[in-house]
């Protein structure tokens, strides 16, 4: 990025001044930007790990229509039960990780469905992930309507029982989830546009499945790169885990921009991600970006992978946004330096 900055500012010098040697410096800059960036993916190519870990990712495919439907609940589970036993059966997976509220029921409250989700973990010996939501009572904010505090959750269930904490989402869709302003406008509590109103997780967690960590990402957290950089300084994770429902974006462009987000949070954190959405796109990445076994839309399916790591911190992870910034306040710097110069009609260099 930093190089590619570079070429555009000495471009923009050759734009406004015709001399030849800015052709020589411009055109360089660019073939450094590119030599280096094969360089460094080629080092990271040969870098990466690959480890006994393996992760199979469960696209359950329910429509958006009809997914939180009661008469629905039944069918989504065996749906999820049958996908397992085939992936197990076929693949032997150390991990299987269900979609954003794959199973549409408070799953720790209905011990009907949790006891059913436990029976299917102790039958195929295999951890199962999975979104679901999540109900707590607690105090009531001024306007609230109920008495209860509603998340947007995920866990780990293994074959030994419970793994861990609950982990609530931490970034809320606005409106979608949350309806923006509550606490300052109470009465915004009664306006119903269909938002779920969930409240918002305070704190990052990992899970450890076979010697390795993960942090998982609900949604469009994996959009939020200083949320990956927070979350990484925290837990050091092996790998992500993002889910995600996707669904209401049926077959938009939406769908594959945030997919794609996924790319940019492996280069950024050289960490693999895995991710899984309910009606697709779910694929997962190694430390290179490079996007393994990505589904189609609305498939019904599975996919399954090897862990891939690769050691060493990215400067990203080290220093955010610093060095972009830098060069960005240069090159800024440099465009009001011509325009100056420009407009009083002096000669640069």
């Amino acid at each position: 990025m930093s190089f590619l900055i570079l070429a555009v500012n000495y471009l923009f010098y050759l734009a406004i001044s015709g001399k030849k040697r800015f052709y020589i410096i411009a055109f360089s800059t660019l073939l450094l930007w590119f030599i280096a960036g094969n360089v460094r993916l080629n080092h990271v190519q040969k870098n990466m790990e690959r480890k006994d870990l393996t992760i199979s990712l469960i696209q359950g495919n329910i429509e958006q229509d009809i997914k939180w439907e009661d008469d629905m609940l039944d069918t989504t589970f065996t749906i999820y039960e049958e996908l397992s036993k085939e992936t197990v059966e076929r693949y032997a997976p150390n991990l299987i990780v269900f979609p954003e509220s794959a199973l549409p029921v408070y799953l720790l409250i209905w011990r009907e469905y949790l006891l059913q989700l436990m029976e299917l973990v102790l039958e195929i010996d295999t951890p199962i992930f999975t979104g679901f939501p999540h109900a707590e009572t607690g105090n009531r904010h001024k306007g609230q309507l109920d008495s209860y505090l509603y998340f947007n959750a995920a866990r780990l269930f293994s074959p030994d029982g419970f793994t861990g904490e609950n982990y609530y989402k931490n970034i809320l869709v606005p409106f979608g989830e949350r309806f923006p302003f509550l606490s300052m406008f109470p009465i915004l509590w009664k306006l119903d546009f269909g938002q779920a109103n969930f409240e918002r997780g305070e704190s990052s967690v990992s899970y450890e499945v076979k010697d390795y960590t993960f942090s998982p990402l609900i949604c469009f957290e994996i959009v939020f790169p200083l949320h990956l950089k927070k979350v990484f300084k925290e837990h050091k994770p092996d790998f992500w885990v993002n889910i995600t429902n996707d669904a209401w974006f049926h077959r938009s462009i939406g769908t594959h921009q945030h997919a794609v987000m996924a790319v940019f949070r492996a280069i950024e954190t050289r960490t693999s991600v895995f991710r899984v959405a309910n009606t697709g796109y779910s694929f997962f990445t190694t430390p290179n970006g490079e996007i393994h076994q990505m589904t189609e839309l609305f498939e019904r399916t599975s996919v399954t992978g090897n862990l891939f790591t690769y050691k060493g911190i990215t400067p990203f992870l080290s220093w955010g946004y610093m060095i972009p910034f830098l060069f960005l306040t240069f090159f800024a710097l440099q465009i009001i330096g011509v325009l100056i110069f420009s407009f009083t009609r002096k000669r640069i260099w």
